[in-house]
């Protein structure tokens, strides 16, 4: 369900598979991310940083 993924650009890990999959469409669902426009990168909004600090306590 969860298992880390190893970036090939920045070489750090993040969260893949079914749950890494599941928390990107949510957090694009809720406006809390962006993608931006041809690129795999995407942006925190200002909710998003609100309810990961909120959530989880997360300062971005």
């Amino acid at each position: 369900m969860a298992r880390p993924c190893l970036d090939w650009s920045e070489r750090r890990y993040h969260l893949a598979g079914s749950l890494g999959a599941a928390m990107l469409d949510k957090m694009l669902e809720s406006d809390w991310i962006r993608r931006i426009k041809d690129s795999r990168a995407v942006v925190i909004t200002r909710k998003g940083q609100q309810q990961l600090y909120l959530l989880l306590g997360v300062e971005i």
